[in-house]
């Protein structure tokens, strides 16, 4: 089966709506949930309840350093995976017929662009004051 560029585009923007929703968003909505201390989580509560204690400046230095650690985990998952490309490899992602290592120079590239994944397809958008 041949790949076209579009059915290229396509199954990168899944794989990226996959780990900004599956990922991103499940974590950042995890953590805002337990700053606000709404988090449903049996062992959060003497952490919502320690971060309750903080200063709004205190809380937003947090919401920052959550964002970018996810953030950097992410780019960091991407970067291993792309330097798989070419190689023999245990580690593969699929997206229907397309190996995700195989298909951009740069896969980390399409996390923080104007177009980029969390552009498009996060609802934490970067410098949203919410995360920052």
């Amino acid at each position: 089966m041949n790949t076209t560029d579009t059915d290229r585009v396509d199954e990168l923007d899944i794989f990226g709506k996959f780990l900004m929703i599956g990922i991103r968003d499940a974590v950042i909505g995890e953590s805002e949930a337990l700053i606000s201390g709404k988090s449903m989580r049996l062992n959060s509560y003497k952490l919502s309840e320690r971060l309750a204690d903080l200063s709004k400046e205190d809380i937003a230095n947090v919401r920052e350093l959550i964002t970018k650690s996810v953030d950097s985990a992410l780019s960091n998952f991407l970067y291993e995976l792309q330097s798989r490309k070419g190689q023999e490899s245990d580690v593969r992602i699929m997206v229907g017929d397309t190996d995700i290592s195989e298909m951009e120079e740069f896969l980390q590239g399409e996390l923080h662009s104007d177009e980029g994944w969390i552009e498009r397809f996060s609802e934490y958008k970067i410098g949203n004051a919410k995360n920052l």
